[in-house]
């Protein structure tokens, strides 16, 4: 195993873009970085482009408690993590408690919704 440390961190999707010719993109060493990039802000939910490639798109949303995302589908199939908090996933009438640490998949068109339960931060990966 080789380890490394990089210098130069892209903190936004249009550096880390710019790095693509490279490959090994670190997008956030972890949580703590990954918060400085997108911090939660009150009473709402924020959207942030981590990454735009050929294939695949990251996308991290940071939730204050008690935000609601309504219910929504994604036009691509997409891998859902929770990276921090706990959150309620709905899908149709199915509603899932999840906490940091869960893995999930949509396919493209499934609606859903989330419910912060306490402050969250979730990582989408988006097959393109």
């Amino acid at each position: 195993m080789t380890s490394s440390t990089p210098t130069n961190v892209p903190p936004n999707a249009d550096e880390a873009n710019e790095a693509n010719d490279s490959d090994f993109v670190l997008l956030a060493g972890g949580l703590a970085e990954l918060a400085t990039q997108n911090p939660v802000r009150d009473g709402s939910v924020s959207p942030h482009r981590t990454y735009s490639g050929e294939h695949v798109r990251i996308r991290h949303l940071a939730f204050d408690a008690g935000v609601v995302l309504a219910e929504h589908s994604a036009p691509r199939p997409v891998v859902i993590i929770v990276v921090e908090g706990e959150v309620l996933f709905t899908v149709g009438t199915d509603t899932h408690r999840l906490s940091a640490g869960a893995v999930l998949h949509l396919d493209q068109g499934i609606s859903h919704s989330v419910t912060a339960v306490e402050t969250s931060r979730l990582v989408l990966t988006l097959v393109v």
